[in-house]
């Protein structure tokens, strides 16, 4: 996360850090610095909370897509396999039962 801080002197810095500040927005620190703005940061960029939470979603929703597509490829696959194993079965049958006969 970027966070943006004002110092009691006016001048205005950014840190990167790890954790959510314990701090809202507008809120002043044990430091006495104001802390102006949260960003998070997502494929090399720093997004507002709003934005970061609907790229998020965006990118959850294009992956649960993906997954049913990929789940149906298999579904359809191993069908395709059953039915694919029973022919050769039958083929199978039909060439011994016609043999005993004759």
């Amino acid at each position: 996360m970027l966070v943006t801080y004002q110092k009691r002197n006016g001048t205005i810095i950014q840190r990167t850090v790890r954790n959510h500040p314990p701090y809202r927005i507008g809120e002043t620190t044990s430091m006495g610095w104001k802390l102006l703005d949260i960003k998070q940061f997502y494929k090399g960029k720093y997004y507002s909370q709003t934005d970061y939470d609907l790229l998020i979603d965006k990118a959850y929703k294009k992956d649960k897509k993906i997954r049913e597509i990929k789940n149906k490829i298999i579904f359809m696959y191993k069908h395709l396999t059953y039915f694919l194993l029973v022919m050769i079965l039958i083929r199978v049958l039909e060439n011994l039962t016609f043999y005993n006969f004759f």
